[in-house]
């Protein structure tokens, strides 16, 4: 028994043993297959591209107090995260209240382009499109690449009206009360007891109730749950005030039998009476005038207006104006005019009938021969001036032209993007140089401790590697590419010279030579 016993534990050890080599062998494996997997995802972090945009809100021109930066604007953040641009150009104005995002666009000026280019925020693939083409742009573009967050119509503000909270609910209704007096319990705004007195009357003290609850500044806009609500009047309360003669009996019927009211209403409508018959201004016949004057309060009848106003044919023959003139102030008809034609010199009309050259010849004094000879050498001399002159501008654009040619051959796009960028380089460097020069008179100066100039050397040191990594790597990478390019003219040898005096003048700043740092 002893010997089965020990044979069996020895079976079970080796059995153990296989069972923790295997778990062992798919650990190692998982791991393995683990590292792989955090390997390959750290490869693609690296490749990642990740940008970070400068936002404008507005079309005004930016400064540096009105740039925002949003960070972290990769493909994967707008794919996987909805109206991730968005959401982010909110959060650098918590204070301000937002449109919907269909209501917003991103306008972005490409390199080179005279246009804008749209960028609706809630279109993905136009954003995905826009990172991938600031990718392409060379290392000192996307710097200075600024999107102005604008509405998209210009009719509406750049944020939406802000608006108090409580004008965004409403406690008209008794279930709307009694969820706000059970939010105010969960708050512990109120106790329990208080809210089983509340209960137990009517909804009017639920409404009061509630408005005293409500904060301060809510109260204005709730004046409606402190109102109390209006006297329904009933059958008995009218018996009542007729009995002690508040209303008469008609006011009482009124009251009970509305209906009947509204009957006797229509029945006593009335139609306006006709206006008034006076004593006519032209025949004098009286009450038959109705057709008023229109300067006094007089009257005139229908038919002396049509038979002194109007012919057979019912035309006008004279003028209604004249009626206050000739019957009301009694002066009588205007004496009739008339006109009297006179005809036009013969010459006149012979002159109407021709030309105006025709004319100036026929009152002009005829010109002799030598007139004539001389005008045509003055015509032949001006017409060889406007000749000469021609053939001037011809020569001069043709000129312009040519220059326009040679400079854009001289001058392509690649070569002042490289003229730009070298220029960009030396706007720093000339800026870290002053700073450098500052350090250096204060170390010059006497009377300053071994730590203070101590202080001052390092803070040079910085500079300088400053200069080295920023600005000295790209000059000659400028410098390298104006070599490459086969371009003819000056233009690309000024900048290749410039580079080298550049390097050479950056090459000083290395070697720590104090008397450029010395001088002004």
């Amino acid at each position: 028994n002893r010997m089965g016993a020990a044979s069996s534990r020895a079976t079970k050890t080796k059995e153990q043993k296989e069972k923790e080599k295997e778990e062992k062998a798919a650990i190692a494996a998982k791991e393995k297959e683990r590292q792989r997997v955090i390997k390959r995802q750290q490869k693609l972090l690296k490749e990642e591209i990740n940008q970070s945009w400068r936002i404008v809100f507005g079309e005004n021109i930016p400064n540096k107090q009105s740039i925002y930066v949003i960070s972290n604007v990769t493909l994967r953040n707008i794919w996987m995260e909805d109206l991730y641009l968005y959401n982010q150009i909110k959060n650098l104005k918590t204070d301000e209240l937002f449109h919907p995002c269909d209501s917003y666009i991103l306008k972005w000026r490409p390199p080179g382009s005279f246009y804008q280019l749209v960028i609706p925020l809630s279109d993905i693939r136009i954003q995905e499109s826009v990172i991938l083409e600031i990718a392409k742009l060379s290392w000192f573009r996307p710097a200075k690449v600024i999107f102005h967050f604008v509405p998209i119509l210009t009719t509406i503000p750049m944020f939406a009206m802000k608006t108090h909270p409580a004008t965004l609910v409403s406690f008209h209704s008794k279930n709307s009360v009694l969820k706000k007096l059970a939010d105010l319990f969960l708050e512990g705004r109120i106790s329990i007891t208080e809210l089983q007195q509340i209960f137990t009357n009517d909804f009017e003290i639920w409404k009061v109730a509630l408005y005293n609850l409500l904060p301060v500044d809510w109260q204005p806009y709730h004046e409606y749950l402190n109102t109390p609500p209006p006297p329904v009047t009933t059958e008995r309360d009218i018996e009542k005030s007729y009995l002690n003669e508040d209303i008469s009996l008609k006011q009482y019927e009124e009251f009970k039998y509305p209906e009947r009211k509204e009957l006797n209403e229509i029945k006593s409508r009335q139609y306006p009476l006709a206006g008034q018959f006076i004593t006519c201004i032209i025949c004098g016949e009286p009450n038959v005038g109705i057709v008023p004057c229109q300067n006094c309060d007089n009257m005139a009848c229908v038919k002396c207006v049509q038979k002194t106003f109007l012919d057979e044919n019912g035309q006008e023959k004279g003028s209604f104006m004249l009626m206050h003139h000739k019957y009301c102030l009694r002066l009588g008809s205007l004496k009739p005019i008339a006109l009297e034609l006179q005809l036009e010199p013969a010459y006149l009309r012979q002159f109407r009938s021709t030309s105006r050259s025709a004319v100036l010849a026929m009152l002009m004094p005829q010109k002799t021969s030598t007139d004539d000879v001389t005008q045509k050498e003055e015509d032949d001399e001006d017409e060889e001036e406007e000749e000469a002159r021609r053939q001037a501008e011809l020569e001069r654009q043709r000129i312009a032209e040519e220059e326009e040619l040679l400079q854009q051959r001289e001058r392509p796009p690649e070569l002042l993007a490289l003229r730009m960028a070298f220029e960009d380089n030396m706007n720093r460097f000339h800026k870290l140089l002053k700073e450098i020069k500052s350090l250096q008179k204060k170390m010059d100066d006497n009377g300053h401790t071994d730590q203070f100039i101590q202080r001052n050397k390092r803070l040079q040191q910085e500079v300088i590697d400053k200069i080295r990594k920023a600005v000295l790597k790209p000059v000659e990478k400028i410098h390298a590419s104006a070599v490459d390019l086969d371009i003819p003219g000056n233009f690309r040898l000024m900048l290749v010279d410039e580079a080298i005096a550049a390097l050479t003048l950056m090459g000083r700043v290395l070697d720590l030579d104090l008397e450029l740092f010395r001088s002004d």
